[in-house]
């Protein structure tokens, strides 16, 4: 069995890269960071955790593309990816360019699903 370890990375948690290592030492199969960074300024609409107010964490996540290109600098073997990757929410030729940059630099490889809800793997 695989175990994996997930972070809501902020700038207030443990650096990714900091994890990235201590999992990869101990044995993790896995590191997935989610993708929050793309929260509308209003708040019409409830957050979906059913709170009356967004959690703070929501407001100060890390882009996890860069997080996870940095912690694949200090890897060898664990499996880096996104939990959640906002795909649809990206401007396209930006994210062709980051996923053609994370391949030659990192290994970086991304899953067939669908464009609204796809992983990206990094190794």
């Amino acid at each position: 069995m695989e175990i994996g370890v997930t972070l809501f990375a902020t700038d207030l948690s443990m650096s990714p890269v900091d994890l990235a290592v201590e999992a990869e030492a101990r044995g993790f199969a896995s590191l997935y960071l989610p993708e929050h960074t793309h929260i509308p300024v209003s708040r019409r609409t409830p957050p979906p955790t059913g709170d009356a107010e967004l959690a703070e964490e929501y407001k100060r996540s890390l882009d996890p593309y860069i997080a996870l290109a940095a912690a694949s600098s200090v890897t060898r073997r664990i499996r880096l990816g996104t939990g959640i990757g906002l795909v649809a929410q990206h401007d396209p030729l930006q994210g062709a360019v980051l996923v053609r940059h994370a391949r030659v630099h990192n290994s970086f490889s991304t899953s067939s699903s669908s464009s609204c809800g796809s992983a990206a793997r990094i190794r």
